[in-house]
């Protein structure tokens, strides 16, 4: 028959379970003074751990907050923008400082169109007769396109002409956000940021005929007929802003 065994700690046991303040005590009078100050570093070391965790985690809500009041007043301060911030520098020249008209703020649903009044007053004499005009349309990627034509302001608009196969109509049927440069013979140049719109009317062919004719061009007998570039057309353009740039003003 066997012999109950006698019970046998393990080494360890008593630690395992003793509880972290009857540890401390334990290691308090550990006959090893250098066991136990190696064990308080580890104690002290661990809960240093955990409270900087904590305060970490704590933090990132701080974080968390700080950004989303940042974002949220970004927002509200790009919503505020009046459409001052997009406009030309003003350069200054010989002849007197450039003039920017009042325009809409950027991004507005119905833009204003502006009036003869509200219009750079320098640009009186481009606002009359047949100037050569630059117009800048967009391609597909949003690139420039530059074209050179007849331009004439009505009062309202300015007036170009074009086929309606050509690539600036193609442009502005996509996308109506045009650029126009006219310049006159001295080099003061009235700079238009506008919306475009194509015409293709009975009446287009006869309002080019006369566009091209007031401005100095020699037409042919047979202008107006459809070629390889289509029937004739007229680009109206809205102008949304204007700059005015005297000739000679630097950069």
């Amino acid at each position: 028959m066997s012999a109950d065994k006698p019970e046998t700690s393990r080494p360890g046991d008593d630690e395992a379970s003793e509880s972290p303040a009857d540890s401390t005590d334990a290691d308090s009078t550990d006959a090893d003074p250098q066991q136990a100050s190696r064990r308080n570093f580890v104690r002290l070391a661990v809960r240093e751990t955990m409270g900087t965790a904590s305060q970490l985690a704590g933090l990132s809500g701080v974080v968390a907050t700080t950004a989303a009041e940042a974002g949220r007043a970004m927002r509200e301060s790009l919503e505020g923008l009046t459409g001052e911030e997009d406009r030309p520098r003003r350069s200054a020249s010989a002849n007197g400082p450039a003039t920017i008209a009042a325009h809409p703020a950027t991004g507005d649903a119905d833009p204003t169109v502006l009036t003869p009044d509200t219009l750079p007053p320098q640009a009186g004499p481009l606002l009359s007769g047949v100037h050569a005009g630059v117009l800048a349309t967009l391609v597909g990627d949003g690139s420039p396109f530059v074209t050179v034509g007849p331009v004439r302001y009505d009062g309202t608009a300015f007036v170009t002409t074009g086929r309606d196969m050509a690539a600036k109509v193609a442009n502005v049927l996509r996308d109506p956000r045009v650029s126009l440069a006219i310049t006159d013979d001295a080099g003061d140049t009235l700079l238009i940021n506008g919306k475009a719109r194509v015409d293709a009317s009975d009446a287009a062919g006869e309002i080019a005929r006369t566009l091209h004719a007031s401005g100095g061009a020699s037409l042919p007998e047979d202008f107006g007929a459809p070629d390889e570039r289509g029937s004739i057309v007229i680009i109206v353009i809205d102008p949304l802003r204007a700059f005015w740039r005297p000739g000679g003003a630097l950069p």
